[in-house]
Parts: C-alpha cells; structure tokens; sequence
C-alpha cells in the first residue's frame, strides 16, 4: 500500500504539509524524487554541521565538467521528509533517474528540477520547470494571472495541502497534454516506477511517494497497473553510463531564487524560508511585517509599531478585496509602501535588501562537515583557509591587503593561484593598485559551483600550488598572443610561482623574437615594466624578465622609424599610448642604461621625415620633459609643424601629440601659445572648420580645471600685454565675440 504526496520543489507550504502528513501516517518506507547516488549521501543528514541551504553534487568521475546540484533548503518538501525519515529510521529510496545514467548522456553541467543554474557560460539552458504550464492552466481557470500566485494562495499559504486534490488537477493537466513529456520525463518517469515497485515488493506495509506533483499522477496505484512493467523496462532498457561521484557542498539562498536562472525557483528565498518558519499562516502578514519594521530601522528609518499595526490591517484588507485567503508578499510590499516607507520606493528596497536573500550582502550560505569526505584538493583549500584565517562565506566583502606583511602577501598569493585555476571566489578590484603601489583589494563572495571548479581542477594535482603550476603549463601554446603571455606572467609573478616563472618568461621572450608587428612589441613594454616593479614589491628574482625586457626594448628601438611608417592613425594611435606607457615606466624604473637607449630612440624616431605627424609631435613632447631638448627647440618643431607647408590635418595631429597629456606645458608659455594662434588665425574659413574638430580633440584630453586655468592665463596674458590707445578702432563687441569662441574652442 501507498500514498502519493505531490509538492512543489523548496514550496514551505508544501513542506509544512507534508511533515503534518507523515507524522499522521507514520510510513514504514519512503520513496522520493531524487536521483539513486543521493542515497550514499543521506547518512550524513545525521551530523548536525550539515546545515541548509545545501546542494548534493554529483559528477562524472572521468570529467568533471558533466556534473549536476541537488540542493535542499531547510523550507524544501524533500528535506523536511528526509530527516523525518532519519529521525524515524524509516527506509529511504531514491526513485528518480541515477545520474551515472543522466550524465553519460549530457556533454555538460546540467541543471535538475531541484538545481540552480551554475553560473557558467557553457551551462545548458535549463528546460522550464517540470509543473509550469499546468499549473498556468490551472491558474487561469481558476482565475488567477499566473501560476506562481495560484500555487501559493491554494497550497503554500495554507495550513494543509490536498494531496488527493493536486494529483487529481495534474492528473486533467496531463491528460490535456499539458506539461513537458519528452522523452527524459518518460524516461524518469519510468525509473520511478520501477523503483516504487522494488519498494512495494520488498514488503513495507506503508510506503511514502514524494516528487514533484507533476509526476504524481503515474505513480499512483492504478498508474502501476496502467503502466506495464515490461514497457518500462523496455524504455530503460540499454542506458549508457558512466562511473561517479558523490559529495555535499554549500548552498546560499540566493542561488534559490528565479532571477538566478533557476527552472524550479522562487521567487524570493527569505520570503518562502519566512513561510515555512511561521508559528501559523495567520501569523505570517504580522511577523513579516515586523521584520520589515527592523530592517528599516537597521537602516536609520523611523518604523514605529504604530505603522507596524496599520500595515498589518491594510495587507489583510487588500487580501479580503482580492478574494485571497491571506495576504501574500504581493499585499504585504504594498502594505509595507504606503504605510511603513511612506510611498518612497527607496525605503522599500532597502529593507527587502536584506529580507529576501537575494543580494549576497545578506545572503545565506550553509554549511557542510568538515569530516566530509573530499578530494586532495578540496581539501589543501580548506587547509590553506584555515592557514590564512580565510572563511567561506556567501556574504561579499572587500578585503585590503598590505603586501609588505607576510600574512597579507600570504593571501594574495593564495587568491592569485585560485585566480590561474579559474576559481571566482576573490575577484581582484581593478583599481586597487596604483604604480608602485603596495597594496591589493579584492571581493570576497563564495559561489556554489566554485565546489565544482575545484573538483575539476584536482586534475591538474592534489595542491593548489601544483594545480596552478600545471594550469599554467597548459597555457604556454606556441599560438598564444604576446599580451596572453603577458597577461599570463603577471599572474604567475604575484601566485609566486617561481619555478614555472622561467617557463612562462621562456615563452613571451620566444614569442617576442618572431613578433614583427611594432604595435604589438610596444603594447608589451608598459606591462613588463610594471612586472619588473610590482616584482620588487613581492622580493622575487627577475632576472630572467630583465634580460627579456632589454631584448624588446632594443628590437622595438631599433623597428620603430622604419615601422612607424606604414601605421595608420589607429595603429599611430595605439602606438601614442605604448610611448607614453614606456616612456612613464622607464624613468620609474630607475635603470639608467634602459632609458639612454630609450631617449636615443625617441631622438631618432622624432626626426625621421617618415614618422607620422601624431608619434613625431608626442615624441617632441617626451623628450621636452626628459630635458633631452629646451622649449627653443620644442617651439621651432612646433613652428616648423603648424607651418604652411604643413597640411592642416597633419599639422593638427603633430599639435595633439604634443599636447597630449598636460596642460602645463602652455601655461608661462606665451610663444607656444602664440605659435598656435597665429597658425590657426591663418586658416581659411574651410581649413579652420575641417581642423577645429582635431585641435578639440588636442585639447580634450586636459581636465575641465585646467581648461580653465589655460583660459585664465590667455585672457589675462591678453590685457597685460598691450595699452589700448583711445584714439584707435576698437570694436568692444568683436572683442566680445573673439573671447566667446574662445571659450567654446577650449570646451568650456
């Protein structure tokens, strides 16, 4: 004999039911909608560190990529019956599909009914929810818009579920051909029954089925004789499968919700754990409101009980005017509106912030034993948190570190590993770190499936620094970019690294020897210089990176006059930003030798006829400011640039390299400044239109501050310099005009 409870997937309403169910019943044996490798999982519902929210992961051993989550909330159906089950010593079958099944026929991460989508990119979509359309069609007959609300007005927002009744309903949804009946459904569907039969026929005189309540229509007692044994075994007949694994791993509340990705989500966890933790449903509107009033109040906003009460009245009022049996989140955020935050959406927001557990602020993540049994490399993870006073939480926060202190370096080496091996559970912050700088800030926020970026990194080796170094290998292809390199030597510098440290310096200093685009070349030096500084900061041998970097610098001094001229204005563009980048990294880098041969190269480059009119002004201006030429000979090339043998577009690009950067360097200056007037005083009307965008451009890059002290210079400059004779033509207005086209020219 047995009875079939159809819930709805982490529904509390279902869960509170459902417990009220079997302790009515007091089966001898449950038979529930999970896959069969969960069963080897269920002794550890025992230890009390095993705390939800929670995800069994099951995985394919030969490759982990193919995996799936099962995870429990406190307020899901089947969590509540599994430990009642454990409390009770009542047998315990796993009916659904086993995943050494569903997993050889999937080539990636897929999501269960039960799962949150991980949140990869390679990820399949997840299929809508196993009870979505018919339960809509259920909804809009019974009047409702969706199916959502139909659902927690007549099931998660009662004191009791009608099991009969809702497998009735599913039973016409079916019939009507709604729902997903694929071949997988058939299939699961199927397993399922053949396992209630193995149960059945083991003897239990009481038998408990959970699952989803779409399903519950085929595993009724008359499904079993409809359905004939033989062509369910016909359909299971010939699975592949393959061999896996098992384990438990945190889950937070946040991965629970719709807005996650998830098939079978809710719509906001702290919602659905508030209606599962209420004394009664006619508590729920009250004691909600209550909490809304102290999240408020956490938030510096006056929330007396006064409005406490009103809210509560008014949510019960506009439940009774929508023919609703009790006011649902729907009510209670309209209550909490008008009455507690006083119309301002604002307030509401930020006190749902921390109710609803969907903002990893206030997320909740749980916990699993630390006797749990892991691989080598989920557990030199564990070992090397609880090193560095590192915990995993779900909750984001910032973390500074000093990398002067050894504990603090300690860190940052440990995230840099993660980092390499594709774990996002430290993100560095961007623009945490200036030159010279030692300091790093990272955000801190664990993710679930960060669980199974580890398993799938235990190939790599059993330690997180082994891993890294072999991931590295992995990366060092004869056809990765010179700025991939780059990019990879950073990361290998500050995960300390050392020994594959010369691997990777071997590879960018064989990639940069067949490297022939200039651009490509140059792009390279401002990040090996920073590499040679930040390594001062970490006390690590960089030898090897300054051979490296005196080799690309000499190719790309040497390649640069030559190369410049076939660049284009984009390519003359990026190559600007590469000179800047260089040219600032150098002086900082204090290696006297480096710098001669950069300057000699910049001299060079300056006064080839070939260089374009962009690099030869920016070139000019460097060496102005390495003293490698006075303002005289900085004015005659710019004399010699803004002349009329120079085009106007050519002649505007020299002046915005020269500008580039620096406002300073026309302020005291007046012959610079008059060079440029009188060049552009000399245009005619269609040079000065063409050009006046481009000089704009020049003087674009100068802040707003010192465009206005630029302008403040000009004009003063202009009343000082002469005495207005009386008896001369003056035309105030022209003057007037002059000065307000100024203005506009310099964008202010």
């Amino acid at each position: 004999m047995h009875a079939v409870y159809g819930i709805r997937h982490h529904g509390p309403g279902s869960a509170r039911s459902l417990a009220t169910a079997l302790a009515a019943a007091s089966p001898d044996a449950l038979v529930i909608e999970a896959p069969e490798e969960l069963a080897e999982l269920l002794p550890w519902l025992d230890d009390p560190a095993l705390q939800p929210p929670v995800a069994a992961l099951i995985w394919a051993t030969e490759d982990s990529k193919k995996a799936s989550f099962y995870p429990f909330a406190q307020f899901s159906p089947e969590w509540v019956a599994l430990r009642w089950a454990r409390a009770h010593g009542v047998k315990v079958y796993c009916m659904d599909l086993p995943m050494r099944h569903s997993l050889a026929l999937r080539a990636q991460v897929r999501v269960e009914p039960l799962v949150a989508d991980p949140a990869d990119a390679t990820v399949d979509p997840q299929p809508p929810g196993d009870f979505d359309d018919p339960i809509n069609a259920l909804a809009q007959a019974a009047g409702y818009a969706d199916g959502e609300s139909w659902w927690e007005h007549v099931v998660e927002a009662r004191g009791h579920a009608a099991f009969e009744a809702i497998t009735e309903a599913m039973a016409v949804a079916r019939a009507a051909g709604l729902g997903r009946l694929d071949d997988e459904t058939l299939r699961r569907e199927a397993w399922m029954r053949q396992t209630l039969r193995a149960a059945l026929k083991f003897g239990h005189a009481q038998v408990a089925v959970i699952c989803g309540a779409f399903h519950a229509p085929v595993l009724t007692a008359d499904a079993l004789k409809t359905h004939a044994i033989k062509d369910d075994a016909a359909r299971l007949k010939g699975l592949a499968k393959t061999k896996v694994d098992a384990t438990w791993v945190p889950w937070s509340h946040t991965k629970f919700a719709i807005a996650s990705g998830y098939g079978a989500g809710v719509e906001a966890p702290g919602w659905y754990a508030h209606l599962f933790e209420a004394a009664s449903p006619d508590d729920v509107a009250a004691s909600w409101l209550s909490k809304m009033a102290q999240a408020l109040r956490a938030e510096d906003i006056d929330a007396p009980v006064a409005s406490v009460i009103e809210s509560v009245r008014l949510a019960q009022a506009l439940a009774t005017m929508r023919w609703r049996p009790a006011p649902d989140l729907r009510e209670l955020r309209e209550a909490s509106l008008a009455v507690l935050c006083h119309g301002e959406i604002l307030k509401l927001k930020l006190a749902e912030t921390r109710l609803l557990g969907l903002s990893p602020r206030y997320d909740v993540l749980g916990q699993v034993p630390e006797t749990l049994p892991q691989s080598p490399l989920q557990s030199d993870f564990s070992a090397q948190n609880r090193s560095l006073r590192l915990k995993v939480e779900a909750l984001e926060r910032v973390l500074a570190l000093d990398l002067r202190q050894d504990a603090d370096r300690a860190k940052s080496q440990h995230f840099w590993r993660l980092h390499l091996l594709g774990l996002a559970w430290a993100t560095p912050v961007a623009e945490s770190r200036g030159k010279g700088s030692f300091r790093e800030t990272w955000t801190l926020c664990w993710a679930p499936e960060a669980a199974l970026c580890l398993i799938d990194a235990g190939r790599y080796g059993g330690t997180i620094a082994l891993a890294a170094r072999a991931r590295v290998e992995t990366k060092l292809e004869p056809s990765a970019a010179l700025a991939q390199l780059l990019a990879l030597a950073d990361n290998v510098l500050k995960a300390a690294l050392n020994d594959v440290l010369t691997n990777v310096l071997a590879a960018l200093d064989a990639r940069a020897a067949v490297a022939s685009d200039i651009t490509e070349l140059m792009a390279a030096m401002p990040p090996l210089i920073a590499l040679l500084r930040y390594g001062d900061v970490r006390g690590t041998d960089l030898s090897g990176l300054q051979a490296l970097l005196h080799g690309v610098l000499t190719r790309s001094c040497v390649a640069l006059p030559s190369a410049c001229a076939q660049l284009n204005a984009d390519a003359a563009l990026a190559l600007v930003q590469s000179l800047d980048g260089t040219h600032d990294g150098l002086r900082m880098l204090a290696d006297a030798a480096l710098l001669e041969e950069w300057l000699a190269a910049l001299v060079t480059l300056g006064g080839a006829a070939s260089t374009p009119p962009l690099i030869a002004g920016r070139t000019t201006r460097l060496l102005l400011d390495a003293s490698q030429i006075n303002h005289t000979a900085a004015s005659q090339r710019l004399s010699q640039a803004l002349s009329r043998a120079s085009a106007p577009v050519d002649a505007a690009a020299w002046l915005e390299g020269f500008l580039r950067g620096s406002v300073h360097l026309l302020l005291g200056h007046a012959e610079l400044r008059n060079l440029i007037g009188s060049w552009l005083s000399g245009m005619n009307d269609v040079d000065f239109q063409s050009t006046l965008p481009l000089v704009r451009r020049a003087f674009s890059t100068f802040a707003a501050a010192e465009r206005r002290l630029l302008l403040q210079d000009i004009l003063q400059a202009g009343s000082h310099s002469t005495s207005v004779n009386i008896n001369d033509e003056y035309d105030p207005g022209g003057l007037a005009r002059v000065r307000a086209g100024l203005r506009g020219w310099l964008g202010q």
